[in-house]
């Protein structure tokens, strides 16, 4: 529930960004709704919500699942299984564009992201889902477009910003192993980018709509090494790194307005 109550809380925080995004264009005159599709063309605008899932991968991801390997958990039943974990990432947040010319836009988006750390004990047993990391991130760049003025097109975005957030070391082994002993948060902050490709449909009244994949990248940095070692395996976290990437290949939804002045 509480993974359900933070995203519902992530897609809140994306619309009120979208909201404050728009603010400036409130003295913009928008067409009829009923116009024809426009397509994307010099001075038109996208400004849109984001949904992003994928599978992360990256030295933290293998640190985690190399600090739980040889690790069992006990259920209530006196079965004892082998502790493994898998990951998900989720992302949520808004984008705008504004194409200076044919072909070729400016864009900006802000992102709420949540990578997920979950056991693999199976469907006949109790899992456990914990977040690895939670992270806001602004971008920018450049973004290129296939087609001008046609109800689709084909979009290649080129994204680089800041990332913040808290970084949660080892979080299921923290619930699952006994006598596991230390801090395993910090605030982190991150250098992060992105590339998408996406295929976009435009729609009469100024919907669109895309759908495509995405790269993205974080260089997380949390300060000073985590002091953990795992009590079943005497395995120290991270051999005392204090920085490391994580990696994602995603699924990516759009929805939005598109508009000119």
């Amino acid at each position: 529930m509480g993974t359900i109550r933070t995203a519902v809380a992530r897609i809140a925080a994306a619309l009120v960004v979208a909201a404050v995004a728009i603010t400036p264009c409130a003295a913009i005159e928008f067409d009829e709704l009923d116009k024809p599709p426009e397509g994307a063309h010099k001075g038109q605008m996208f400004l849109g919500v984001v949904i992003s899932v994928g599978a992360p991968s990256g030295e933290l991801v293998d640190a985690e699942t190399a600090f739980v390997d040889g690790s069992t958990y006990t259920f209530e039943n006196e079965v004892t299984k082998q502790l493994k974990v898998s990951h998900l990432f989720f992302g949520v947040g808004a984008s705008f564009e504004y194409m200076p010319i044919d072909h070729v836009g400016a864009k900006t988006r802000a992102m709420q992201t949540i990578v997920v750390q979950r056991t693999e004990f199976g469907t006949d047993y109790e899992n456990w889902r914990e977040n690895l990391y939670t992270c806001g991130a602004i971008y920018a760049g450049p973004a290129f477009h296939l087609t001008t003025r046609r109800s689709w097109d084909v979009t290649l975005a080129a994204l680089a910003g800041y990332g913040w957030g808290e970084y949660a070391a080892t979080p299921v082994a923290k619930k699952l192993i006994e006598n596991y002993t230390g801090e395993n948060k910090k605030t982190a902050s991150s250098f992060t980018y992105l590339v998408e490709l996406a295929f976009c449909a435009y729609f009469s009244g100024g919907l669109y709509f895309s759908i495509g994949g995405e790269f993205i990248s974080y260089a997380v940095d949390f300060g000073k090494p985590f002091e953990l070692v795992n009590p079943q395996t005497q395995k120290k976290y991270y051999e005392g790194k204090s920085a490391g990437a994580i990696t994602s290949v995603n699924c990516v939804l759009s929805i939005g307005y598109a508009f000119s002045n």
